[in-house]
């Protein structure tokens, strides 16, 4: 090694399971006011089975998402529908003043020619693509083929000779290939030729029928009539045709988009229930972990804080923006974006019987979910299980919501305490925990983890490596601005004692007090 920097993470050294966690200065109490940090540490503790759930749940809201565009999508297509329907009618209805008059009869063979010649020209089309995309295919493979034959040619190790015998058996598929593909378009361009033949033979028996309609269009104009109208109508209809068959089909495909859609919705409620189920049965087991120090609770889909903020941001301009509330929380039901989707599909009376709206608050609801862009987007939100921390103060359980700054930290070391396969660094801890609790607690925590775990712990209270039972005690000092060992070693070692002594507070006579309660009286 020449001494300079290298640039690995510690997930490049360390296996998953086992990186470090991380706390700097005060961030303990930034964390422990943090409940989805609370909750993804809960998870952690359970563990793989957890993790692969909410990957399928997540899963399961893309394949959501993903239904709802194609829903949009087809939508959007069929909104042409009701058009081209209406230009249908409309055609029908001039179409029928020439029938009245006689003229279709007589025109009735033209315009069967003129729909028969749309579909020998889209056929000629599409054949002419796939010729070209053949040639060019065969082409290309022919150069790829040379191009490889070539490449192992040059080959320099002394096994060449295996390369040269495997260029040989390149060059023979590129024989073949090039045979097979001469056989190929040769095929391909005879019938190209007869379906031109074909088509020549069409316009010799087309010309017929087109005098005939000349001589119509001769008669017709003597009455100020103009049959090409019809001719237009007819080529117009014949366009139109497929494409509403087409829309047909799509009808057939939202239908069931609709029907993957309502499946998709209640396996996402299901694992949702599944998530919550591996939760609550895993509480007890991290509880014993805690030994009554610190007790955890779940409860289903109670943390609404981000579900209720995504929701006011969906309400904007929608003039019920203080309906929230009531709709978040309404009294005796758990609700989610699912859930509230279905309430708004039911119509405005079942709003107001739900959620205690007014009439008018319901209706506005109603009428800004119509865009169902908006009302897909709902069925993807929903609130997270909330994880209700409790620690244990003067014999009794405190939800960590009503724990003073330093009580929260020391709550949420406690849980981490709980993660024994990793390594824990902690930058000066008791800035942020109760001093009480850092002996009746912490520090007999630490004691019983120190097998367990890697723990290290920069502190400037000595009464944490001292009545923690440090393995290894780091003496450190400022110099010049950089930091300097001054010494390491264990309590046993005499230097280790006094450079102890020397930072606590109260001085030999608090060491020595301290280490007698806490089992050194020895030192």
């Amino acid at each position: 090694m020449d001494g300079g920097a290298i640039n690995l993470t510690p997930n490049d050294i360390f296996e998953e399971e086992q990186v470090p966690i991380l706390f700097g200065q005060k961030e303990l109490y930034f964390v422990a006011n943090d409940r989805k940090f609370q909750l993804a540490l809960v998870d952690e503790l359970i563990g793989r089975e957890i993790g692969d759930k909410q990957l399928e749940l997540r899963h399961l809201v893309e394949s959501l998402k993903g239904n709802g565009r194609a829903i949009l999508n087809v939508r959007e297509k069929l909104g042409k529908k009701g058009e081209y329907e209406q230009r249908i009618k409309s055609i029908d209805a001039e179409i029928k003043i020439f029938e009245e008059l006689g003229i279709v009869d007589k025109l009735k063979r033209y315009t069967d020619l003129l729909e028969d010649e749309e579909r020998i020209k889209k056929a000629k089309q599409k054949l002419s693509e796939i010729h070209e995309e053949i040639t060019t295919s065969f082409e290309n493979y022919s150069e790829d083929l040379f191009d490889l034959e070539s490449m192992l040619k040059k080959g320099k190790s002394e096994n060449r000779n295996i390369l040269l015998n495997m260029s040989k058996a390149v060059g023979d598929i590129g024989v073949i290939t090039e045979e097979y593909s001469e056989r190929i378009l040769d095929g391909l361009n005879e019938g190209v030729s007869r379906i031109d033949e074909f088509y020549n033979y069409w316009i010799d028996k087309k010309k017929p029928v087109e005098q005939e309609v000349r001589k119509i269009k001769m008669q017709l104009g003597e009455q100020k009539l103009h049959p090409e109208r019809l001719e237009e109508l007819a080529k117009e209809r014949a366009r139109i045709e497929p494409i509403l068959k087409e829309l047909q089909r799509y009808e057939t495909k939202l239908r069931r988009l609709y029907d993957e859609r309502k499946e998709l919705k209640d396996e996402i409620q299901q694992k949702r229930h599944e998530i919550f189920k591996v939760r609550d049965q895993e509480k007890d087991r991290i509880n014993d972990k805690l030994r009554k120090k610190l007790r955890v609770n779940v409860l289903f889909e109670e943390e609404k804080r981000r579900f209720t903020e995504y929701l006011k941001d969906m309400l904007k301009g929608s003039g019920v923006g203080n309906a929230v509330d009531s709709l978040v929380s309404p009294i005796g039901k758990t609700i989610d974006g699912i859930l509230l989707s279905d309430y708004i599909n039911q119509g405005s009376g079942k709003l107001i019987d739900g959620f205690n709206l007014t009439k008018a608050k319901a209706d506005q609801i109603v009428k800004w979910f119509v865009d169902e862009k908006k009302l897909f987007e709902l069925e993807t939100l929903f609130p997270e299980d909330k994880i209700e921390i409790s620690l244990k103060v003067n014999g009794e359980y405190k939800k960590i919501d009503g724990l003073s700054a330093g009580q929260k930290a020391t709550a949420l070391l406690l849980l981490l305490f709980a993660r024994e396969e990793n390594p824990l660094i902690i930058d000066q801890p008791e800035e942020d925990l109760d001093n009480r609790f850092i002996y009746e607690d912490v520090v007999k925590t630490l004691r019983d983890m120190k097998g367990k775990r890697q723990l290290i712990i920069a502190t400037h209270n000595a009464n944490i490596p001292v009545l923690g039972d440090s393995e290894l005690i780091i003496v450190l000092e400022s110099e010049a601005g950089r930091c300097k060992i001054i010494d390491r070693g264990s309590i046993d070692k005499e230097s280790i004692r006094q450079g102890v002594k020397n930072i606590m507070e109260g001085g030999e006579e608090a060491f020595m007090r301290r280490a007698g309660k806490y089992g050194y009286g020895g030192l």
